[in-house]
């Protein structure tokens, strides 16, 4: 690990989406840039804050009242340089220092190290008649949360050709409000931290052709941020009555969704995407098209889904599919995503009047469905009766493609026949692709095509260089960030100091009632922990046993947020039978659905053979919480560690966001009367949510 003087202090990002319950992480807080031999290094973050903010976000209606006392971030410490692993670099701004570890092998005498210094590149605000031709914009400093973007374009009636926007701190080209008659051409949209493209709000008369937005998100990556507004491109507020088209796109290897299209807030906003394809992406959907009201053709397109979570994330209103291959191969991951969103608009918070003509429907998987269905019953029962289908072809392993009821069972083919009243002529068939696992969609089956003769063909020997480069990038930074330790609080001392022997981790079979993935998972919502698996881990020096009873792991109490899955309400205590002589406990636990009440909402009792009790009350970590003793699990709300409390995060996988866990310490004031029980409350009032995953004694 070399070390070098560093002057600027460029900060930490802004919380620019606090108000809407977002919180950005501190490892995505930054935005430098540093290259060695012309390689990206990957950020980690040494210098440690927490986000304190007084008087919580700012409500949506009191933005401008001048009522709230801002929030800020605070030091809370330094991690070690030497934890830095090749390919990686941080800053400690009050030390004035800059660290990195270079590629093994790398002789630092001579190696050409640059790291960025500018926050501007180009800037242009309220013109017309704008024409930006051959230029490249790199290595800028960007913050993800910042609203001073170093490529920004605020214009009307622009070209913008042959242009690079590459290896950003965050996004590469940034259109301000009401973009109107833009034309992007032959530009690429590669590497950068967060976003390639941020398309505007409220575009219209918007044209990309030849255009490419490949790699990006390697900042959100290396933090586990890999959605709410990371994208290789995303336009926002699909108004206009002209519309978007966009044509022959290149999306390949992003660490986030491949195209994001989000909401339209009119009963008109026309889309075109044609002869585009979103390959190789991951963490997120191939082609997310949001809440748009349409009518959106897409028209011989490649959507293929090997390593993302969706294919298509459709929750939107008037999609015309028509001549497109449609794949995926991602075991359990699905071809269409539908799901229920917020009422931010009145429009298109669900899925209906689809139409697919002449699509071959592919899955390469036994467990990926064509269809997951997570909107609301009622809501999936208009999409079966709207749907239209005709001349598909589908294809799946076992012969038979999978589609769900209105009650979330499972249907064959024949079944959506009968059900849609359409698809009549629509057959089963293995299309004998090339190299499904290679990005080889080449049709070996004559009969397919012939049946679909205008599907798109392979790859040209271009597409296949980028679509390779991009998925190794993405795959160094999946790698790189591996190596990383989780961060955490230290170890307990008392559990450092314990023989091993005297560790009794509780078997919590009998009370665990949710699993930990799947539809309904731990804490609900959508929700999954796929990082924790049943079976001994360890956290803070302390074992533990996570459950694993039909399924279930998790140990949730009741509340007024949460509820089961056939509607009955958890339980408000549980008893644990204990048995022994006790120094201490632990609990390994986390909470969700956190109100900002700092009155505890949980707590521990120490049921002794006397009758006697010892109670640990668990408050939350919000603002005006005493002795906070759990945070919220979700991976952007800011960790802590205090006296009796260490926290634990688990990085975001493929299959699920980055979580913090919490473990309690609880120290047994009367060790010399044996423990009958530990009863475990909740306050069934209080939306707060207490998980618990595993519970550990430390016996005398």
């Amino acid at each position: 690990v070399y070390m070098r003087h560093w002057p600027h202090r460029f900060g930490l990002s802004e919380q620019t989406w606090a108000r809407w319950g977002y919180l950005l992480g501190l490892d995505v807080a930054r935005g430098e840039v540093l290259t060695v031999n012309g390689e990206l290094m990957l950020p980690v973050t040494l210098q440690r804050f927490t986000w304190e903010d007084p008087d919580g976000a700012l409500p949506l209606d009191q933005q401008d009242d001048g009522s709230n006392k801002p929030g800020r971030w605070q030091h809370a410490g330094v991690r070690e340089p030497s934890t830095l692993v090749p390919r990686t670099f941080g800053f400690v701004g009050f030390q004035e220092r800059v660290y990195v570890c270079p590629p093994e092998g790398t002789d630092m005498a001579t190696a050409s190290v640059e790291a960025s210094t500018q926050r501007r590149l180009l800037q242009i605000n309220n013109r017309r008649n704008v024409v930006i031709r051959g230029l490249t914009f790199r290595h800028a400093v960007d913050f993800v949360g910042g609203h001073d973007r170093p490529v920004h374009l605020h214009v009307q009636n622009a070209l913008i050709e042959d242009c690079d926007f590459i290896e950003n701190g965050a996004r590469g080209l940034s259109l301000g409000e009401s973009p109107q008659r833009i034309t992007l051409r032959r530009c690429r949209f590669n590497r950068n931290g967060w976003a390639g493209l941020s398309g505007g709000f409220k575009p219209d008369n918007y044209v990309m052709e030849d255009c490419e937005s490949s790699a990006n998100n390697w900042r959100g990556h290396m933090a586990g941020e890999h959605s709410w507004d990371a994208a290789a491109v995303k336009l926002f507020g699909l108004n206009g009555q002209t519309g978007v088209t966009v044509r022959r796109h290149r999306s390949f290897g992003n660490l986030t969704h491949g195209f994001w299209l989000d909401q339209s807030f009119t009963l008109n906003a026309p889309v075109t995407i044609e002869d585009s394809v979103f390959a190789g992406n991951s963490f997120g959907a191939e082609l997310y098209l949001e809440k748009l009201t349409g009518p959106v053709l897409l028209d011989r397109n490649v959507v293929w889904n090997s390593s993302s979570l969706y294919g298509v994330n459709g929750t939107s209103w008037d999609l015309r599919f028509t001549r497109n291959l449609l794949y995926t191969g991602n075991p359990g991951q699905p071809i269409f995503f539908l799901h229920r969103r917020g009422t931010e608009s009145e429009y298109a918070n669900w899925s209906k009047n689809w139409t697919l003509t002449g699509n071959l429907v592919a899955s390469g998987d036994a467990t990926s469905p064509v269809i997951l269905n997570r909107s609301l019953p009622e809501q999936y029962t208009a999409f079966l009766d709207t749907v239209e289908a005709a001349g598909n072809v589908y294809a799946a392993p076992t012969g038979a493609m999978p589609f769900p009821t209105a009650a979330d069972q499972q249907m064959g083919l024949g079944g959506w026949k009968a059900r849609t009243g359409s698809d009549a002529d629509a057959v089963m068939m293995d299309p004998q692709f090339g190299d499904p696992a290679g990005f080889d969609w080449t049709i070996g089956n004559p009969e397919v095509a012939s049946r679909l003769p205008d599907l798109p063909g392979p790859l040209s020997a271009d597409d296949r260089a980028r679509l390779e480069a991009a998925t190794r990038f993405a795959q160094h930074v999946i790698d790189v960030a591996a190596q990383i330790e989780p961060d955490g609080g230290p170890p307990f001392q008392r559990a450092v100091e314990t023989v091993d022997n005297n560790f009794r981790p509780v078997r919590l079979d009998a009370f665990a009632n949710r699993p930990l993935t799947g539809s309904d998972a731990w804490i609900g919502g959508g929700n999954v922990l796929p990082q924790l698996s049943p079976g001994r881990h360890e956290f803070a020096a302390v074992p533990f046993e996570v459950a694993s009873a039909d399924g279930n792991a998790a140990t949730v109490l009741g509340s007024a947020k949460i509820i089961a899955p056939d509607g009955r309400r958890y339980p408000s205590a549980l008893i644990i039978p204990i048995n022994g002589r006790l120094d201490a406990a632990y609990a390994l636990h986390a909470a969700g659905w956190v109100d900002q009440n700092p009155e505890p909402f949980a707590s521990y009792e120490f049921v002794y053979e006397d009758d006697r009790t010892h109670t640990v009350h668990v408050a939350a970590n919000v603002v005006g919480a005493v002795n906070p003793r759990v945070g919220e699990w979700y991976h952007a709300f800011t960790p802590f560690s205090n006296a009796d409390t260490r926290h634990q995060s688990l990085k975001g996988t493929a299959r699920g966001d980055g979580a913090t866990l919490y473990v309690l310490e609880m120290i047994n004031p009367r060790p010399e009367v044996p423990v009958l029980a530990i009863r475990v409350r909740s306050d069934l009032q209080r939306e707060s949510t207490l998980a618990l995953l595993g519970l550990t004694v430390v016996e005398r």
